[in-house]
């Protein structure tokens, strides 16, 4: 049942990377176009529910190519989750995602995404530290019009993976909303 899994799980993670790349090779080659990037607003901040972090994070996120219709960003965030311990408060979850997405589209994009996080549970009560690291392609439905500051929003689904020293690899399907602004 594992080896089942560990397959589609790796077939999944291949397909993503297959996408990201093969959008990635259209948007270069098509060029940009002659309106160039001077009307685009290239900084975006976002809140996010779901996916990597689970309950949520605040991002920040960077066009560092594209034109009006094919786009490349990259994004950093920060998220916190409160920890107890037999119902006593302890220090919590700090996670740091970051990942990189290829938008297709004007105002209505097709979103593609590698999204990576690396956080530190601590627990004060018992003086520990967990380490840990997930991976998490996505496709999800954007509507941002890049041409003036404005809200945008993001819908999709965004399945985490990750290795359990018990279980071994696991695989959780999320999906994850987002809202956030683009100056």
């Amino acid at each position: 049942m594992k080896t089942k899994i560990k397959t589609v799980v790796f077939q999944t993670i291949r397909f993503a990377l297959v996408m990201v790349l093969m959008l990635g090779i259209q948007a270069i080659v098509s060029g940009q176009n002659e309106t160039g990037l001077s009307r685009i607003y290239k900084n975006h901040i976002s809140l996010e529910i779901g996916a990597l972090t689970g309950i949520g994070s605040l991002n920040y996120e960077r066009m560092v190519w594209g034109n009006e219709s094919n786009k490349m960003l990259g994004r950093i965030g920060f998220s916190y989750l409160p920890y107890t311990v037999n119902d006593e408060p302890a220090t919590g979850t700090f996670i740091l995602p970051f990942g990189v997405y290829y938008l297709l589209g004007k105002k209505h994009h097709l979103e593609t995404g590698l999204n990576f996080a690396v956080g530190v549970t601590i627990n004060d009560i018992e003086d520990e530290k967990y380490f840990y690291r997930r991976f998490s392609p996505s496709i999800s439905y954007r509507f941002e019009n890049f041409q003036k500051r404005s809200m945008f929003f993001s819908i999709g689904l965004a399945p985490v993976l990750y290795n359990d020293e018990d279980e071994g690899l696991v695989f959780e399907p999320w999906i994850k909303l987002g809202i956030g602004y683009s100056f």
